[in-house]
């Protein structure tokens, strides 16, 4: 039985730094057309090249953040009443999750579209295509209702990635975010992983909450 799910919160990300700031983006593209503008016709190339290639680097290291914070918003933590931690990925990049008919329409009413206009929309060419796929499985993986939803087939979720976290080794909570080292499962194969890092980023509801449980899986000693 599932006691507790956290999910993606635009705002608590955004008290803690960890939303994408679309307002710099904007900045950023004003500059590159004021820019462009002024340094059109300009004869000193080397200046233009330098300027516009910081300008476009920068632009896609906001593009990279962007899709970061989506794959947070694509994230899941779910606690059973036994006391496991389980993580939910949607699948390769949502595709997975947004091609199976696996959410009941009254609860995916007010929060997606109806499958059809999904399909449709994601028939576009290349990262637009991919982005606007990640945007939709996003929407189902940050709504609660949802996730209790998919999340009631434990460990066989359909379209979702699912790890139980087995042992903890150690926790180093920082203020934006938790670098957690740990051993996990993966359920669709039973294939273990030993000593991986993660950065839990502080952008899911009832964070601290979620810390405590991974804490309880913390070894001392080889030991719980």
């Amino acid at each position: 039985m599932i006691v507790n799910i956290f999910c993606y919160n635009e705002e608590i990300a955004k008290q803690n730094k960890n939303k994408i700031s679309f307002t710099v983006f904007g900045v950023l593209c004003l500059i590159f057309l004021i820019g462009l503008y002024f340094f059109g016709d300009k004869e000193n190339h080397s200046l233009i090249i330098i300027f516009f290639g910081v300008i476009l680097i920068m632009i896609f290291l906001m593009c990279l953040r962007y899709i970061k914070s989506l794959k947070n918003k694509m994230t899941a933590w779910v606690v059973l009443e036994n006391g496991r931690i389980y993580r939910l990925i949607a699948k390769n990049n949502g595709y997975e999750l947004i091609n199976r008919n696996i959410v009941q329409e009254d609860l995916a009413t007010n929060h997606l579209r109806r499958q059809s206009q999904i399909n449709d929309n994601v028939n576009v060419a290349g990262m637009a295509s991919d982005i606007r796929v990640m945007q939709i499985a996003a929407k189902y993986m940050s709504d609660p209702e949802i996730v209790q939803q998919i999340a009631e087939d434990i460990p066989n979720v359909p379209g979702v990635e699912v790890f139980e976290i087995l042992k903890v080794y150690s926790i180093q909570k920082k203020k934006r975010f938790t670098k957690v080292h740990f051993d996990c499962l993966r359920a669709s194969d039973n294939k273990l992983f030993y000593n991986l890092t993660l950065k839990i980023e502080n952008v899911y509801t009832n964070y601290n909450d979620l810390i405590k449980y991974i804490s309880t899986h913390q070894v001392v000693n080889g030991k719980k």
